[in-house]
């Protein structure tokens, strides 16, 4: 199933790309810098890894993939190296 694209809130920025939203209890959302070979996921915790040197092909298999959870840990979890650039900070 493709990802369901939202409309940006009224006065948003009309030159900011629209994000897909994941059909996803796993991942939020996730973004990738093909000349960097860095893909930015977004998990559903709020937690924010990039990881380092994922080829087009995977990127694309990702973004095409029924399951991203299922997809990311079985093609990018352990396969690539990462860091960590956002903790999500526990409501209360």
């Amino acid at each position: 199933m493709p990802p369901v694209m939202r409309r940006p809130p009224t006065g948003a920025r009309a030159d900011l790309p629209r994000l897909p939203v994941m059909p996803s209890s796993v991942i939020r959302r996730f973004s990738y810098d093909e000349p960097q070979r860095r893909l930015r996921v977004t998990f559903t915790s709020g937690d924010v890894y990039v990881y380092a040197g994922v080829p087009p092909e995977v990127e694309a298999a990702f973004r095409a993939a029924f399951s991203k959870g299922r997809f990311f840990a079985s093609e990018i979890r352990d396969r690539y190296p990462f860091e960590r650039v956002l903790i999500a900070t526990p409501p209360g």
